[in-house]
């Protein structure tokens, strides 16, 4: 990457970054002299591909890609590799001397594993940063102005007694998986385990949960969930406390700065459990919240300690917080959305701003550096990134290479 935007005339730096013990690394380049460069970033990591035998478009080779009529398929294709190729081609067709701003380009790592890369970026002492932001993320050429925060909270419990499983009865509870930023489009089964349990100590009150085991990360709509029971005196989980405590919060938690936009899908804030498990002598809750613009998870984070309190011994519990990633919201008469829209309109392509329920980078870089961020690139997210066969439409890729070109040559601060 970095030699490429060198053969482009930019020069380059890298920020290097370390996470479990292995070294990455941010790609940093800038093009042209001057103040407050026009800034553009994409990351340059992507998910694992599983299973590989599922690539069938490919032929079970994820990572080479290949055109099919007018499609290219691979993995990353639009999770974000095609918005890398379009800005590089629209760079490619840029003279330094034409410029009338300095453009910046940051192409970052490890956003797939928690927004890393950006985060380090942020953080970057004696950067020069630039006057708004362009983050490459698939979204169908349309101009994303704001987005959800994302929070994820671990909830452990202190067990007093570990039920010994001997004998119980074991069911297991199977839904839907979904994304967690729109969990109604699945079915959760820890939810499905928890009602069923309300029910069960409704008609038998001596039935006790010895084990239960439900989600495997944090941001899937669990789709599983088992659960074993036995009989009073054998020494259960506290989940009949958790559950009440775990409605009291959701309720005090939709009723705190309510936020309610249609432009939303969900339209408001949602609370999804994607994880229960029994971890040693200690019961761990995986909570997934994805907050409106506007609401702070410290203020979310206060509430659930104040609500534990009043359910359990504070030596009983201890929060974890696994993701804090802000929100974004980027307003309509900002430059940068008015020059997009612009551009969009010569372009005859859809205009008005979308939302997105799902974070990125711009929400952090946005807040760090205290300037306008727009996401934005081709290709289509909800139902074809992160799985086999992903693939992004030839034409939006040219069409986002123009775009950038456009937006380039215009300059887009102060037009």
């Amino acid at each position: 990457m970095g030699n490429c935007l060198q053969s482009l005339g930019f020069e380059v730096s890298y920020q290097p970054v370390r996470l479990s013990g292995q070294r990455h690394l941010n790609v940093i380049g800038y093009l042209g002299e001057g103040r407050w460069p026009m800034g553009f970033l994409t990351h340059t990591d992507t998910v694992p591909p599983t299973p590989k035998e599922a690539w069938t478009s490919t032929g079970g080779r994820p990572w080479s890609p290949v055109i099919k009529g007018r499609y290219l398929y691979g993995l990353g294709v639009a999770d974000v590799k095609s918005d890398l190729a379009a800005k590089l081609a629209a760079f490619s067709r840029i003279n330094a001397n034409e410029l009338k701003r300095p453009i910046a380009m940051f192409a970052t790592c490890a956003e797939e594993t928690g927004l890393q890369g950006a985060k380090a970026l942020a953080q970057k002492a004696g950067l020069q940063k630039p006057a708004e932001l362009w983050v490459g993320e698939p979204s169908e050429l349309r101009l994303v102005t704001r987005h959800k925060g994302y929070l994820v909270v671990e909830v452990e419990l202190k067990l007093r007694h570990r039920p010994k499983v001997r004998k119980g009865r074991r069911i297991v509870f199977r839904g839907k998986t979904a994304h967690s930023a729109t969990p109604h489009l699945g079915q959760n089964a820890l939810v499905a385990a928890l009602e069923f349990l309300t029910k069960t100590w409704g008609r038998s009150p001596q039935t006790e949960v010895l084990e239960v085991q439900a989600g495997t990360v944090a941001n899937k709509v669990p789709e599983r969930c088992e659960l074993v029971l036995g009989e009073a005196g054998s020494h259960g989980l506290p989940l009949r406390d958790l559950m009440d405590w775990l409605r009291d919060y959701e309720a005090r938690a939709k009723r705190l700065k309510r936020r309610v936009s249609s432009a939303f899908d969900p339209p408001q804030l949602s609370i999804t459990p994607t994880r229960l498990r029994v971890n040693g002598h200690r019961l761990v809750l995986t909570l997934d919240h994805r907050l409106m613009p506007g609401q702070r998870a410290e203020d979310y984070l206060l509430l659930m300690e104040q609500s534990l309190e009043e359910y359990f011994k504070p030596a009983r519990f201890r929060l974890k917080v696994e993701r804090n990633n802000p929100a974004l919201s980027t307003a309509s008469n900002e430059s940068i959305v008015r020059s997009g829209k612009r551009v969009l309109r010569e372009m005859d392509l859809d205009e008005p701003p979308a939302t997105k329920p799902t974070c990125t980078e711009a929400g952090i870089l946005a807040e760090a550096w205290r300037i306008p961020a727009v996401v934005f690139g081709p290709g289509k997210s909800t139902g074809n990134i992160h799985r086999p066969n992903e693939r992004t439409g030839l034409k939006q890729i040219y069409q986002a290479a123009q775009f950038y070109e456009k937006i380039i040559r215009a300059g887009s601060r102060g037009t």
